[in-house]
């Protein structure tokens, strides 16, 4: 039962990560959300180790249960059992934090479920990397090295995640330990090479956003989403065009009830496509900005414009950066980022073009314009142009 519930609790957690159905010779591709875990939640008083990890191992057993019916059903009753399947992993959830926190309790306690806990928690941490919720895997890594399980993996896991959301001291730590141990595996390895500029390119960024915070009057725009909302901050100091096109575009309602239509693990979250599939836009294109020297570069939570190979193709699409994607800077306009709502990126869902085995697509339900400078935001269209299409390299 110990390798079902630790496959399962990757397959509850992950979002970025797939879970398998098979059908016939057919391999069902899904992927689901996390809920979520404050940090101080607790874990009710009623409810004992042994209760949790009971009421866990039950949610799993319905799971196995429906995916063992699924490889032998066909026809109609297929939609319905897949519909079924999701519903219990939603249902799994409140398990799944439950059983977490109790894990963390008796770890920190030393009992005799410390094995058995410190094991659960690993691959939880696991499942939150591949679901690119870099917070929250942080914080259970140094949970569990904190408490004396500092294997290789733990480590390096806990490092990458730490350099993903920018701490560095404690990642080239982490890392440099883990290597140690164990050489590091070739992400861990890249990670490591990549730290020194990783770090530069913070430190600058840092700089211009507490000057952005002195002044406390970039424009601000709000997206309602199926997760749940994002705020985001514009950089119009440095893309004051491509700044004036969103606001535009956002006013008109011009987002409403548009598709995240391609959402790539570990890379972005895009959207702004009024076709749903990456070949639409506004009607026109506007210039790119990214080559200007002040450009802004690619963070865990930047908000860059999508386009063609081709410069000067952006029109309405954008995208999220899931994590810091350096390889992308100087190359599309940067012009925002997320202050309220990180945690949504690691919810929504994981998908590259349509498929009816996939869940639905997460949408813009309304975004609003939060606030703006006291003057006019209009688009300044480049050129007539044909639709862009979601270029390859993000």
């Amino acid at each position: 039962m110990m390798v079902v519930w630790q496959q399962t609790v990757q397959m509850v957690d992950m979002m970025g990560t797939t879970y398998f159905l098979r059908i016939g010779a057919v391999l069902i591709l899904c992927a689901l959300v996390s809920g979520k875990i404050r940090a101080d939640a607790t874990l009710p008083s009623s409810r004992s180790y042994g209760q949790s990890l009971q009421a866990w191992k039950a949610q799993v057993r319905k799971l196995q249960g429906i995916r063992d019916r699924l490889a032998v059903t066909k026809g109609d009753d297929l939609a319905t059992l897949k519909k079924d399947y999701l519903q219990a992993v939603a249902d799994a959830k409140p398990a799944l934090r439950h059983f977490t926190t109790a894990a963390e309790s008796a770890l920190k306690k030393g009992d005799e479920h410390q094995q058995e806990a410190a094991d659960f928690l690993k691959q939880r941490m696991k499942g939150l990397i591949d679901a690119d919720d870099y917070e929250r895997a942080f914080r259970i890594g140094t949970f569990l090295v904190k408490n004396g399980h500092d294997n290789q993996v733990t480590l390096e896991s806990t490092g990458i995640a730490a350099a993903m959301i920018n701490h560095f001291q404690q990642a080239r730590e982490y890392l440099k330990e883990a290597d140690q141990k164990q050489p590091l595996s070739s992400i861990g390895s890249e990670t490591l090479a990549k730290m020194s500029e990783m770090e530069t390119n913070w430190k600058q960024e840092e700089k211009i956003r507490a000057a952005e915070s002195e002044a406390d009057d970039l424009p601000r725009v709000r997206l309602n989403t199926t997760q749940g909302d994002v705020v985001v901050e514009l950089f119009e100091n440095e893309s004051p065009e491509t700044v004036a096109n969103f606001i535009e575009l956002v006013e008109d309602g011009f987002y409403e009830n548009l598709e995240f239509h391609r959402v790539v693990p570990h890379r972005v979250a895009q959207g702004g496509c009024p076709n749903g599939d990456g070949t639409g836009g506004p009607g026109y294109s506007i210039r790119c900005e990214r080559a200007d020297e002040n450009y802004r570069r690619h963070f865990r939570g930047s908000l860059s414009m999508a386009r063609t190979r081709e410069p000067h193709t952006a029109g309405s699409q954008f995208f999220f950066c899931l994590a810091p994607l350096s390889d992308l800077d100087g190359q599309y306009t940067v012009f925002g980022r997320i202050i309220e709502g990180m945690d949504i990126l690691a919810k929504l869902q994981r998908q590259e073009g349509k498929s009816e085995i996939l869940p639905p697509a997460d949408r813009i339900l309304k975004a609003r314009v939060e606030r703006k400078r006291d003057h006019e935001y209009r688009a300044v269209p480049y050129a007539p142009a044909e639709p862009a299409v979601s270029g390859d390299s993000t």
